[in-house]
């Protein structure tokens, strides 16, 4: 049986939110590295030596606009997960 999609959205670190922003970024080599989000509840400073790690990952940096109630996650858990 033939397949068809009706449609497609993504999400990844590096300011990608549609699939032709995730083709540029894979085409063109960008890194989607970045700072550690400070909107999350992370004590950065207490949870990693940050001179003998670079204080940088791929984060989805509007994650915390995450509406952990909708799908019954606490919101300690959400912190945890990160969403």
């Amino acid at each position: 049986d033939p397949i068809v999609i009706v449609g497609m959205a993504c999400r990844y670190p590096g300011g990608v939110q549609t699939p032709e922003d995730l083709w540029r970024l894979v085409s063109d080599g960008t890194d989607a590295m970045g700072p550690f989000p400070d909107d999350r509840g992370w004590d950065v400073g207490e949870t990693f030596d940050t001179e003998a790690y670079a204080a940088e990952g791929g984060f989805l940096y509007d994650a915390a606009e995450f509406d952990a109630g909708f799908f019954g996650i606490s919101p300690r858990e959400a912190v945890a997960m990160d969403p």
